[in-house]
């Protein structure tokens, strides 16, 4: 819009969403996208609900990009975006992609435009389209046709051409004598998928059951 060139962010931004506009712009620059010297505000809707996360960047490039014509092709309306941007225009994950995945896709997202990550189970997200991109550059390509544009084949990863080798373990119940409230416990644990926290001084365990349950989650 007319004004004093520079770029706003609405609609509750902490932070981490403020500075996004600094690495949007940098971003944009480095990829010789042609911006406005006008006033920009970015919108982040709803305005009422705080948002906290960098995974804000891609999408904010993609609407400058799109708003000053360096990106012409259509957009879906199902479509999302995600990821952090460096100053150099290279997406990067960040924490938190698989959850925002998951929410997308109950937002109604069929369509989804990120950077490669290694062990995420993107197959089983049923009825999404992904397009894999590493720069602003590359998303431009796909959206032209020059890059496999939301394909699920576009996944290449050491991990799908050689599976790993199956887990296999050599503890188990069998080497812990008594103990059967605790046994209980985690057999309980295992079938409904609930998590359990061990606590208590050094040397009572803590360490030892999780190596002999196999379903227990050490962190």
């Amino acid at each position: 819009m007319p004004g004093v060139e520079g770029v706003n962010i609405v609609g509750l931004p902490d932070a981490s969403v403020k500075e996004s506009k600094d690495r949007v712009m940098a971003a944009l620059y480095a990829n010789n996208c042609e911006v406005p010297d006008k006033k920009i505000v970015i919108n982040l809707s709803p305005a009422e609900q705080k948002k906290n996360s960098p995974i804000f960047d891609f999408a904010m490039a993609i609407g400058v990009m799109k708003e000053s014509g360096d990106l012409k092709e259509t957009i879906p309306d199902d479509a999302a975006f995600l990821g952090v941007l460096s100053l150099g225009s290279t997406i990067k994950p960040v924490d938190g992609m698989l959850p925002a995945i998951v929410a997308a896709k109950k937002e109604g997202v069929n369509h989804l435009c990120l950077t490669p990550m290694k062990d995420t189970p993107f197959p089983q997200i049923d009825g999404m389209d992904y397009c894999f991109v590493e720069t602003l550059h590359d998303v431009v390509a796909s959206f032209s046709g020059q890059l496999s544009s939301f394909a699920i084949t576009s996944i290449t990863s050491s991990e799908a051409k050689n599976p790993p080798e199956p887990v296999t373990y050599n503890k188990d119940f069998q080497h812990i004598l008594g103990h059967k409230q605790a046994k209980r416990a985690l057999e309980i644990t295992a079938v409904c998928g609930h998590n359990v926290l061990m606590t208590g001084p050094l040397e009572v365990g803590k360490v030892y059951w999780p190596k002999r349950f196999h379903r227990f989650c050490l962190s």
